[in-house]
């Protein structure tokens, strides 16, 4: 079953186990903590540099190997690609989700990961929580995970 392993920040990434054979996706800087396979950074580049004065963060970012999602493409990364937000929203038939993870959630429902996993397995904590909620309820698939309520519909 083709799974994922959703990093965030606090908990999810420092208790998270490494022994999985799982994509790990992960929000922005979480890449110098946990090996990822693809990291998400959905927030407006010029916030997150005046945020990090001082830092440059596109060439943190450009140091990467990853796949780096953003809400588009950004010329100065050139590894970064777009969300595919047309896409997700339609499949959804939503127009908003409510944060970071969110996306990452519904991306990977999107590309039919059969399995979404927390960073901590079994014990999601309120970071991952309510975008699982927004997410669940947004979809109109009944969950097939109830171990996390995440609905998991057949890829399209």
């Amino acid at each position: 079953m083709k799974t994922v392993r959703i990093l965030a920040i606090g908990e999810s990434l420092e208790q998270a186990p490494q022994d999985s054979d799982a994509d790990v996706w992960g929000l922005k800087f979480t890449w110098k903590q946990r090996p990822l396979t693809r990291v998400f950074l959905m927030d407006d580049i010029g916030w997150i540099t005046a945020r990090r004065a001082g830092r440059d963060v596109i060439r943190e970012f450009n140091d990467t190997n990853l796949p780096i999602v953003c809400l588009a493409h950004l010329e100065e990364m050139p590894r970064s690609e777009a969300y595919p937000i047309d896409e997700v929203r339609e499949f959804f038939g939503v127009t908003y989700f409510i944060n970071t993870v969110a996306y990452m959630i519904a991306l990977a429902i999107c590309q039919g990961y059969g399995r979404i996993e927390p960073g901590v397995p079994k014990r999601p904590s309120a970071c991952i929580g309510w975008p699982v909620a927004n997410v669940a309820i947004m979809s109109p698939h009944p969950s097939d995970n109830p171990e996390l309520g995440i609905p998991i519909p057949p890829a399209r």
